[in-house]
């Protein structure tokens, strides 16, 4: 599949860093946190007094801007990326309730907008990323393939929130996070420059009700959808569970994985009872490779590359200890 953009705007906790950084370890792209970017030059005014009560000195902040440096690098402890201000990693800096308070203000900024819209559009010039934020859709990439609009009721998001900075050892009350999040979205609807909004072509997910492992078979299906390329059956399953082991096997040597019944996989992975035609399938660019891996692994044999069908069909029941052992 020639690569693409995807765009993921949407309002603050409503999980949107999730959703991207999820979807973009599925499907083998590069990430990047646009909010990271808005955060760290509120983090960056904070510490060198350039705020004015609830905004910031907009003369001083421009005089400074060419002093702000932001990249992301790999943190090898934690398998993900980091944000360093300056050659700082100050990725824990910004997830406060300090800097949540002051982001939307300096979100407000044109010419800050102007700044880090430039260095996102930079960054995904070659495509092949996912990109979260308030603008992706309709000013950074408006022309991305694929574009996913994040929301959340409310309450649902000030408790997500809430959960996540108590984690971090911060005392907060739920009424004091909801008051900061409906603060950020009428800062982020209202404001002159690139207001949040649904691009038009954006498709909607409400993940108020539900999970993570929902919510990423769903993005997997609409990524999906965005591919030209065919995908073929290589095994089908009778039980879902055993599917995420034959997967693992398949993706740990880079090849894209895509599961029929993805969502009833996720909601039922340790199901008992027979529901027969779980598919696993891969692009038909890796399925040579992706072959030659189930055969190694005892899942193929050559007599089973002879059916008729058009695609490879193995309906065996795979819980047998040996084969388990011999992948894992």
């Amino acid at each position: 599949m020639k690569k693409i953009t995807i765009a993921v705007d949407g309002y603050s906790s409503c999980g949107k860093s999730t959703m991207a950084k999820d979807l973009a370890k599925m499907v083998k792209y590069n990430y990047i946190d646009s909010g990271a970017m808005y955060r760290a030059v509120t983090l960056y005014c904070l510490r060198n007094n350039l705020f004015d009560g609830d905004f910031p000195n907009e003369a001083a902040l421009k005089k400074q801007l060419d002093q702000i440096r932001i990249d992301f690098r790999y943190n090898e402890t934690t398998g993900k990326s980091d944000t360093y201000l300056n050659d700082e990693n100050v990725e824990k800096e910004i997830r406060g309730m300090e800097v949540a308070d002051k982001v939307s203000p300096i979100a407000a900024v044109g010419f800050v907008r102007e700044f880090l819209v430039k260095k996102q559009q930079e960054m995904g010039k070659n495509k092949g990323i996912v990109m979260d934020g308030r603008d992706i859709g309709t000013v950074v990439f408006p022309d991305a393939e694929l574009k996913i609009f994040v929301t959340a009721r409310p309450e649902v998001r000030a408790q997500r929130r809430l959960a996540e900075l108590t984690a971090k050892g911060e005392s907060v009350s739920f009424e004091e996070v909801l008051k900061n999040l409906e603060k950020r979205d009428f800062i982020d609807t209202t404001r002159k420059d690139s207001p949040l909004r649904k691009a038009d072509d954006a498709v909607v997910i409400d993940n108020s009700d539900l999970t993570i492992e929902e919510q990423n078979a769903l993005i997997l299906a609409l990524f999906k959808e965005m591919d030209t390329e065919k995908f073929i059956t290589v095994l089908t399953f009778t039980f879902p569970y055993e599917v995420a082991i034959v997967r693992g096997r398949l993706e740990s040597e880079g090849i894209t994985c895509f599961v029929q019944d993805e969502l009833f996989v996720q909601l039922y992975p340790h199901y008992s009872n027979a529901v027969g035609g779980v598919k696993l399938q891969v692009k038909e660019s890796d399925l040579k490779k992706a072959v030659e891996i189930l055969k190694e692994s005892g899942y193929l044999k050559d007599e089973d590359l002879q059916l008729p069908e058009e695609s490879i069909r193995l309906d065996k029941i795979l819980s047998k200890i040996p084969i388990i052992n011999k992948l894992l």
